[in-house]
């Protein structure tokens, strides 16, 4: 199995601490995100990843070069990272089906334990990460879910599921599934639609090809967008690490 993780944005509302390095390489605890993402994805059997670069890609080249396993993971570049998500999306979409146990698309600005990661792996087909316990309030990403699977994401799909939650921003996708998402992100593209999300393509996919599920709200994960973000990380590591050090 393959990763995609997609570190090319600005991450404009953590300024001042993107000004001049990309999210992914943020240290919290002695560590930057990215070593923690490639660390999580090599302890739950992930031993190829893409990086998509864009804003400062030349330091993630360089601090993925200091570490021993640097030959595992390859770079794509998105030029035109200041504009939407889903051209980071489109510069990896043709590695979806380079294995046939499908690939994992995500993004680099979460802190997580491992457990979670190896849940996504373990789901079978294509698949998402949820958090039922997070309130939708229009600013996170959130699926609906109906009969047992992911019928929809948007930052805000309503009442009426079996159940919703926020997804932490990792998707894995079956092979199988593919060649679908790739129809749907040229027709997004064909439609101008590149300052979009990348979720544009994922939710006209879901319509027809609708994808299974992992809930995590047990475990401890966050987005790190806004400065406070960064204090909710600092003080969720000592957990993070402890779930981690469990064999």
């Amino acid at each position: 199995m393959k990763a995609i993780l997609l570190a090319a944005g600005v991450g404009r509302r953590l300024r001042p601490y993107t000004e001049d390095r990309p999210k992914c390489l943020l240290p919290l605890g002695g560590k930057t995100l990215l070593d923690r993402h490639l660390d999580a994805l090599e302890a739950t059997g992930v031993h190829e990843v893409i990086i998509v670069l864009g804003h400062c890609g030349d330091q993630i080249r360089a601090a993925v070069a200091q570490r021993p396993d640097a030959a595992r993971v390859q770079f794509l570049e998105n030029t035109r990272y200041t504009e939407g998500s889903i051209l980071s999306f489109a510069t990896a979409i043709d590695h979806l089906d380079d294995h046939a146990d499908g690939a994992i698309l995500m993004d680099a600005d979460v802190l997580y334990p491992r457990e979670l990661m190896r849940r996504l792996v373990q789901t079978p087909g294509t698949a998402f990460l949820v958090d039922e316990t997070a309130l939708e309030t229009g600013e996170e990403m959130t699926v609906g879910i109906k009969d047992g699977f992911v019928r929809t994401i948007d930052r805000f799909v309503g009442d009426g599921w079996d159940l919703k939650g926020e997804t932490v921003g990792f998707t894995k996708f079956a092979a199988e599934d593919a060649p679908v998402l790739r129809k749907h992100m040229a027709e997004c593209l064909a439609e101008g639609l590149t300052k979009s999300e990348y979720e544009a393509a994922m939710i006209r996919a879901l319509k027809t090809h609708p994808g299974r599920y992992a809930l995590v709200g047990d475990l401890p994960w966050t987005e790190i967008d806004f400065d406070s973000d960064v204090e909710v990380a600092k003080a969720m590591l000592p957990e993070v690490e402890a779930l981690d050090a469990k064999p």
